[in-house]
């Protein structure tokens, strides 16, 4: 078997496959990959990509696809719906039934970029499977990386101006509360 970038459909490897020690060339994964780095394998025996429209996101999902690829992990894509603001539900008062509309459009919104990762996922042949989760972002993505006994979470790392870094983001907030690996994808 011949690992290139096309191979899991990228047009080049992310940094990380680099960083394992996988090379762009027609090599076999024998030659240059896994196989030599035996202690790779099995190393991250479950991912979880969470998923969500950001450039970020998408580029941690062809990360993660190809390092579950090359570890032969099984991977879980997780889209958070996070509760609507309070101010929702007086959307109702003026157009019933707005609320619920909203709902709906979100959860098909996600379940339709779902499809698509699990999609770009099989093509590359993941086993993969994926989950809407409801709540607070962190603590919903949190909650089921423990449930589901992840090893690695791989999730997009937004660049925040100096102002807002004060809070920390997603990502310092996840480790926080998590005891996995964590990939963050710029």
């Amino acid at each position: 078997m011949k690992f290139t970038p096309e191979f899991c459909g990228l047009t080049s490897l992310p940094p990380v496959l680099e960083w394992l020690g996988l090379h762009t060339t027609n090599d076999s994964v024998a030659a240059q990959g896994l196989e030599t780095h035996s202690e790779w394998k099995g190393m991250y025996k479950k991912i979880v990509i969470a998923l969500d429209e950001s450039n970020e996101a998408k580029h941690a999902l062809t990360t993660a696809i190809a390092l579950a690829k090359q570890l032969g992990s099984e991977l879980r894509i997780v889209t958070v719906s996070e509760p609507l603001p309070v101010y929702a539900a007086f959307m109702d008062s003026e157009l019933p039934g707005a609320r619920q509309k909203l709902l709906e459009e979100r959860n098909s919104f996600y379940a339709h970029l779902q499809k698509d990762g699990i999609k770009q996922a099989s093509a590359a042949g993941v086993k993969v499977d994926a989950a809407i989760i409801e709540g607070k972002e962190v603590d919903a993505i949190a909650q089921h990386i423990t449930a589901f006994g992840a090893d690695l979470l791989v999730i997009g790392r937004r660049h925040h101006s100096a102002m807002s870094g004060i809070w920390s983001g997603t990502v310092h907030n996840v480790a926080e509360k998590v005891c996995c690996s964590i990939l963050a994808v710029c």
